[in-house]
């Protein structure tokens, strides 16, 4: 995809390295390069060939996947790109689109953030139901939650109206990703987020929602599992609870590049490191009338994520608060498709 972004070719180079040609490397991204796939299981509303009618030209490759790899890459799968975002989110949309029901109602809503300094974006997914603001991984984006199929994965939830999707963006990269500045400085940027969250993506959701008092729920798989356990635990007025699926709940991980000396400075937003010292009942009782669930699988990529997982469990626990903690399989990794089986399992004993 990196070669599709740039129209270079990075296995070329590669052998020129290795034969010892060694020549400058200039490239510049063009285009958005986008990956989509299909499950043999689903009926689409839209067959390759409409599809190559319609979008061809974006196309670079449409190929079946192996079936050894058909579990987390579709049995069917198109890589495509463009120089213009919206082109990408629209063929995304046209190549998952099922039979059986009007397309999936979306809305994007743009506006300049005065706490952060810039523009950002909430995409909105579905006509009815309980609200769900949800954070992306790492470094990730609003559209990474339709991108990464799991708007597709949930849709009889969304367009049978049971709850509604807000998908923000992040500042992840410019936050804790950021390694070029202190912790502390990543803390206080990651304030001016909460503070974005809090008081311009909380009040519009309730516009949305004609609600100036509603409770909203908080989502998230790996680094959006930080966020919406975060901020949920944080602001236990706002949010009515969280979904939170193998995520790392502690800050001072190699993952941050921030030690046990850096601690002090990002104390609280590190969920396991101030939780246990809480003992404020305003926030306690809160907690105990709220829905936590928080799940992570006991696969490939997970050793981190269960430690922390378990490390809340014991601290809910402690603090007599009914959270549903889940452990799911040691066949379950850290990966989108066991996540879209996650999230309809606790949506569907949620929301029924």
């Amino acid at each position: 995809m990196f070669n599709f972004a740039c129209d270079i070719d990075v296995y070329r180079l590669w052998a020129q390295v290795m034969m010892k040609e060694l020549t400058p490397l200039r490239y510049q991204r063009k285009y958005h390069c986008c990956y989509a796939s299909r499950k043999n299981r689903y009926a689409y509303a839209n067959g390759h060939e409409a599809i190559m009618a319609r979008y061809g030209k974006f196309v670079v490759q449409a190929a079946r996947v192996p079936g050894i790899f058909s579990s987390a890459l579709g049995d069917f799968g198109y890589i495509f790109r463009s120089p213009d975002m919206h082109q990408i989110e629209e063929i995304i949309r046209f190549i998952h689109d099922t039979q059986g029901g009007r397309p999936m109602h979306i809305e994007e809503h743009h506006w300049h953030s005065p706490r952060l300094g810039r523009d950002m974006v909430v995409k909105v997914y579905g006509h009815w139901g309980r609200p769900l603001i949800v954070f992306p991984s790492a470094r990730g984006r609003y559209f990474d939650y339709e991108g990464m199929g799991m708007v597709a994965a949930i849709a009889p939830f969304i367009d049978g109206g049971r709850f509604k999707l807000f998908c923000v963006d992040s500042i992840d990269a410019h936050s804790w990703y950021d390694f070029s500045v202190p912790p502390a400085e990543r803390n206080s940027r990651h304030e001016q987020y909460d503070q974005y969250i809090t008081t311009e993506v909380v009040p519009f959701v309730r516009r949305h929602c004609s609600d100036d008092g509603l409770r909203i729920m908080t989502n998230g798989c790996s680094m959006g599992a930080l966020h919406a356990v975060n901020f949920f635990l944080r602001h236990p007025d706002l949010f009515a609870g969280t979904i939170a699926l193998s995520g790392l709940y502690r800050l001072d991980r190699q993952e941050f590049g921030i030690g046990a000396n850096d601690l002090a400075a990002v104390y609280y937003n590190s969920p396991v490191s101030y939780l246990p010292d809480l003992t404020d009942p305003w926030y306690v009782d809160r907690y105990r009338e709220r829905s936590i669930i928080i799940a992570v699988g006991q696969g490939a990529w997970e050793e981190e994520a269960i430690e922390d997982t378990r490390a809340l469990d014991t601290i809910f626990n402690n603090k007599g608060i009914d959270a549903w903690i889940d452990y799911w399989g040691h066949d379950v990794n850290h990966d989108w498709p066991w996540w879209y089986k996650q999230m309809n399992y606790f949506l569907g004993r949620l929301y029924g």
